[in-house]
C-alpha cells in the first residue's frame, strides 16, 4: 500500500497496558482494533495528501517516533512498515540480497555520491 493510505497504529511500550509495544499498519478505511492506543500516517487527512519525498520523510519520521519516543521494538516496527511501498523502496533490502524498485520512486545510485 502507498504511504498516503497507510494508517499506522500502535500502543506505546511504556503504557501500562496488556497490549504495550504492539504495532501494525492498516489500509485507510479498515477498522482499527481498539487495542491500538495511537495512530499516525493516513489517519490524518494532511498525510493522505502527501506525495513523493515528503511522504517518504513523514513515514520515516513516524517510524522514528514509534521507536524512540514510544519504545516500540525496531524490528516489530520494521515488520509492520514493510506493508508500505515507500518504506520498502527506501530500506536497504539489497544488503539481505533482496531488491525492490518501485517504478514511481527512484533511489539515488551509489555513483551519485550518496553515502
Amino acid at each position: 500500500m502507498k504511504a498516503c493510505e497507510a494508517v499506522i497504529a500502535w500502543t506505546p511500550a511504556w503504557k501500562d497496558d496488556v497490549n504495550a509495544g504492539i504495532v501494525d499498519v492498516f489500509q485507510l478505511g479498515a477498522p482499527i482494533p481498539i487495542r491500538y492506543r495511537r495512530t499516525a500516517g493516513a489517519a490524518f487527512v494532511p498525510v493522505q495528501q502527501l506525495r513523493g519525498m515528503t511522504a517518504v520523510a513523514r513515514l520515516f519520521i513516524d517510524f522514528n517516533t514509534l521507536v524512540v519516543r514510544d519504545g516500540i521494538d525496531p524490528q516489530r516496527a520494521h515488520t509492520a512498515f514493510m506493508k508500505v511501498d515507500e518504506y520498502v523502496a527506501y530500506t536497504a533490502l539489497e544488503r539481505r540480497g533482496v531488491s525492490f524498485q518501485s517504478p514511481e520512486i527512484t533511489r539515488p545510485s551509489q555513483s551519485e555520491g550518496v553515502e
